[in-house]
């Protein structure tokens, strides 16, 4: 392309995607030392022919001095113009670095390399700030100093796995939050995954009073660490938890059913749960803000039906239903569709989204889809229906005929995977 070509300079958004294939050939290829020279012109090159780059998405870099050095240098190229950077992976030489002082979006996986990014954004400019694999005693500094993220709307944290039984876990926290104190002004969406046993360095940050959302993803402690008031508050609160027999049980779960029953903050509940024995605690107790429930093993139709019913705010459910329980419904088979409306009952109100998974489904054998059906016709609120690992063909019979006989059904959306 010509230099004085002028198609590319209106381009604002550059993504970087290398293969291993191409990470490996070219790596072989290269000197052992890279040549810094031709770099340096290939960048200059491509910063000439797009120089209003303000979104950087960097994935899929394999390492190696010659990406290292490449991207190194294309991100000193538009470290004062950017203003969204994606960085997914492990990359990071950064000669010449420059301030990334307009930087408003920033997703980052912290690692030993990344780390290094962070003391040249400019915190106060950060709208949006996602980060991947933390650990739970990382700091924004080391430098004994307070981070004012002034600007910041959305946190979103996800934190890496560790020793919980490691026996320095709580002094390397202590000490991370002596080391810098996290000031969040104006935060409006603060999301947390992965917390285990110890209060994260993040959390004893300042925060601001008016925060609309605070989600918790996938942890037993998250509830307790709600419960004793040490969680930011929010006028909303999202629990998103898994569920077996070891991981919750049912105190828990009647903690989480107390809490979102008597909070001034309005509560909502998500479920997975993750082994078929553990279905039974949802029996036992009934969530009343529960609003999206998936069941990750096979479920009886019944028990699906039970269970809905039980549940008067569900708005999502994710099931899968066996070839064994699916043809355990053949008793309905020969039933006209006013037969069976005689049958089916409305068991929900408010749930708008069914995601039903058919396990082990063979092609060659006739199966009938009654339950599918049952499902769908009990669910006069239902909008949008997934069926996974079912062809179309198979419920083509449903989508012509069903949607004539019941009103309810007529703009639901049926997609098939």
């Amino acid at each position: 392309m010509s230099e004085n070509s002028n198609s590319l300079k209106s381009v604002k958004s550059l993504d970087l995607w290398v293969s291993d294939t191409s990470s490996v050939f070219l790596n072989q290829t290269a000197s052992k030392r890279v040549d810094m020279i031709f770099l340096r012109k290939v960048v200059g090159r491509i910063h000439k022919l797009a120089p209003h780059i303000t979104r950087l998405d960097a994935h899929g870099l394999c390492g190696g001095p010659f990406f290292e050095s490449f991207y190194g240098l294309l991100t000193a190229a538009y470290s004062g113009r950017l203003e969204r950077m994606i960085i997914r992976n492990k990359v990071i030489v950064m000669p010449e670095l420059q301030n990334f002082d307009n930087l408003t979006h920033l997703i980052i996986t912290i690692n030993n390399e990344s780390v290094r990014y962070l003391p040249y954004v400019y915190a106060e400019s950060l709208v949006f700030l996602r980060m991947e694999n933390v650990p739970i005693d990382f700091t924004w500094s080391t430098n004994n100093q307070t981070v004012v993220f002034r600007n910041l709307r959305d946190l979103d944290v996800k934190y890496d796995w560790y020793n919980v039984k490691d026996v320095l876990i709580d002094k390397k926290i202590n000490a991370a939050v002596k080391s810098c104190t996290h000031y969040f002004p104006a935060i409006k969406k603060l999301r947390m995954q992965g917390i285990v046993d110890h209060y994260p360095a993040l959390l004893y940050g300042r925060f601001g009073s008016n925060m609309d959302l605070v989600e918790l993803v996938g942890t037993k402690k998250a509830i307790d660490y709600v419960v004793v008031e040490k969680v930011p508050q929010a006028k909303n609160l999202v629990l998103d938890v898994s569920i077996d027999e070891h991981i919750l049980d049912t105190n828990e779960l009647c903690a989480i059913e107390l809490l979102s029953s008597s909070s001034k903050v309005n509560v909502v509940v998500k479920i997975n749960v993750l082994r078929r024995s553990a279905i039974s605690m949802l029996d036992e107790i009934a969530l009343s803000r529960l609003t999206e429930l998936r069941i990750l093993p096979s479920i009886d139709i019944n028990k699906a039906i039970s269970l809905i019913s039980r549940l008067p705010s569900l708005e999502y459910l994710r099931i899968c239903l066996s070839q064994t329980e699916i043809l355990s419904d053949n008793k309905h088979a020969s039933e006209t569709a006013e037969q069976q409306n005689i049958w089916v009952k409305p068991i929900s109100k408010t749930l708008s989204i069914l995601s039903l998974q058919f396990s082990a489904y063979d092609r060659e054998s006739v199966i009938n889809i009654n339950a599918f059906k049952r499902l769908c016709l009990a669910i006069p609120s239902i909008s949008k229906v997934h069926a996974f690992q079912i062809p179309k063909d198979v419920i083509a019979e449903f989508v012509e005929q069903y949607k004539l006989n019941y009103p309810h059904l007529a703009k639901t959306r049926i997609c098939c995977n």
